[in-house]
């Protein structure tokens, strides 16, 4: 046990290193836990920023005890602590400058040594085992109720694994809510797992088998990125997919390149281009994989440092995609110098809702003068993303990823062996990057903001640094008002009764959806004031999306 916690102390304080000093709160914290013998331990760490005199932090354990620290300089900390006996407690740690409290993180311990493991794969063999040729249902967020002594205590999302801390000689049920579109749950037959936790320390595993039907529903989505430089090295990327879990579909892509550029060349021929719209007619999209396409341009006009370039592109049909909310993305980038070609960038910029998705893209340069036989990246994920999220988009080169847990913190590693990147006299062939995205976590706190930076290493050369991206989850408590061109709505976020307000017939149906893309409410709208009642909606993040003559309109709204 001593070994173990050296161990997490060492990669702890490297990895927390790395974190710029922002305004004064919490950057991170996180929570494991380990087992001695049947009683549990708590292991934390957490790193808060913008330290000045007189801050200290203390962790509350939730048993009656605490450990302060004070004075609190460095702003890394980490620690353990015992429980006397198994049970559930509420863990806080909070920072304090002087008498005044600026930040918490709270998290609750399940104080059990025995766990119970899910997975949820695709049975396409219909034998009701996990083969290993039958893949997780990891892009989909699968919902299982857990049942304790006949008391429904948690609802958990499952990235087609997952693990939960349970009591022994105990009564559970395990019931899988939902399953992706055109599928039902047949292993077991009931969507459900029923038994009694082993007296002695257990780890009990269940795997959800899911099979495809016969429907024809899908779901195609669009997304677009970029990265501009006032040189003629710019490029674009779009990715189509079709989110459904079974079968294919077809679909007719079409990006509208800013008109500070024109369109160049692609890694995928285009089936027309006429002036700045540039279309794919593609085949075969489905949810097991991504097609990506990255479009290089140039400058049409003189492009200087700071302009902002913006690009939108868009996939059909939509009639019959159960979700057209993902039909259409564009993203505004701002031109940037060449001297940094180590960057981190990151999609939505700026604010964010939880249960957000966040798209990360890391590139990377050799501006050295040899080749770089070998390079690696590590990116030590905020405890606020779900780590079992994680889907890898794109990359330039082969290679290959890894989850690693240090601790309480996840770091994301990917490898390129043998890439044999050419050096800096090979302009078109010295650079490369990696794409992936993954989802913030649900109750994040009000004005919460998530840091990400990655390390970036070139065979046994040090370490480069990329700059750190930043989103906040601003919420002020004010109802606001939101506009979107021809449609206002207010207040957001709701409460019991969401108005929209539209300024002509553009529109004639209103839909709230959830973060799966389920229709939970729909009706009927028309020009002027419509009310949408939101009272029977839990609290959480939903769309708002738009039908009509003008197209469709997806607008984010919180329920409170």
């Amino acid at each position: 046990m001593k070994k173990l916690f050296t161990f997490f102390i060492v990669l702890t304080t490297f990895l927390f290193s790395s974190y710029q000093s922002k305004a004064q709160s919490l950057d991170s914290a996180g929570i494991n836990q380990y087992c001695s013998l049947d009683t549990a331990i708590m292991f934390y760490g957490f790193s808060a920023i913008g330290i000045v005199p007189g801050t200290t932090a203390t962790v509350y354990y939730g048993d009656g005890s605490s450990t302060v620290y004070s004075p609190l300089t460095s702003g890394q900390k980490w620690g353990s602590h015992k429980y006397a006996t198994n049970g559930i407690y509420t863990a806080k740690i909070m920072l304090r400058v002087g008498s005044t409290d600026v930040d918490s993180e709270v998290v609750t311990i399940r104080a059990y040594c025995s766990h119970v493991s899910f997975s949820i794969y695709r049975d396409n063999n219909s034998n009701c085992v996990k083969n290993t040729s039958e893949p997780l249902m990891t892009a989909f967020p699968a919902k299982i109720e857990i049942t304790e002594n006949s008391i429904i205590i948690d609802t958990i999302v499952a990235y087609g694994i997952a693990n939960f801390r349970v009591q022994a000689s105990t009564p559970y049920v395990f019931k899988l809510l939902n399953t992706p579109l055109g599928t039902s749950a047949t292993c077991p037959s009931t969507g459900q797992y029923s038994f009694t936790t082993p007296a002695s320390i257990s780890n009990t595993p269940f795997a959800f088998g899911i099979q495809c039907g016969t429907t024809s529903q899908y779901d195609l989505m669009a997304t677009v990125t970029g990265n501009f430089r006032p040189v003629s090295w710019s490029r674009i990327i779009v990715n189509a997919a079709n989110l459904q879990s079974c079968g294919t579909q077809s679909g007719v892509l079409t990006l509208n390149i800013s008109p500070k550029y024109t369109y160049s060349t692609a890694t995928v021929t285009p089936t027309s281009i006429s002036g700045n719209t540039v279309t794919w007619n593609l085949t075969g999209l489905n949810s097991l994989t991504t097609q990506t396409i990255v479009v290089q341009v140039t400058p049409t006009t003189t492009v200087s440092l700071g302009d902002t370039i913006c690009n939108s592109v868009s996939i059909t049909p939509t009639s019959g995609d159960v979700n057209t909310a993902n039909n259409t993305d564009s993203r505004c980038n701002t031109v940037v110098s060449s001297f940094d070609p180590n960057a981190k960038t990151v999609k939505p910029e700026g604010y964010f809702f939880p249960g957000d998705w966040f798209t990360y893209r890391i590139d990377f340069e050799n501006l050295g003068n040899d080749t770089a036989f070998n390079i690696h990246i590590l990116d030590t994920l905020s405890t606020h993303l779900n780590e079992n999220s994680i889907e890898i988009i794109n990359s330039t080169h082969a290679m290959t990823h890894k989850l690693v847990k240090s601790g309480t913190l996840n770091i994301l590693k990917f490898e390129f062996p043998d890439i044999m990147l050419p050096d800096s006299n090979s302009k078109l062939y010295n650079k490369g990057y990696v794409e992936f995205r993954i989802r913030t976590k649900i109750g994040i706190a009000p004005n919460t903001t998530i840091y990400n930076k990655a390390g970036i290493y070139f065979d046994i050369n040090p370490v480069v640094m990329t700059n750190a991206t930043e989103n906040t989850y601003y919420f002020t408590g004010i109802k606001q008002t939101q506009k979107d061109g021809d449609v206002s709505v207010y207040p957001n976020p709701a409460n019991d009764v969401l108005h929209v307000n539209t300024a002509s017939n553009n529109y004639i149906e209103a839909d709230i959806l959830n973060t799966l893309g389920q229709i939970l409410i729909s009706q009927p709208i028309q020009s002027g004031n419509n009310t949408i009642d939101m009272k029977q909606l839990p609290a959480g993040i939903y769309q708002l999306l738009l039908k009509g003559n003008n197209g469709s309109k997806a607008i984010k709204i919180e329920k409170l």
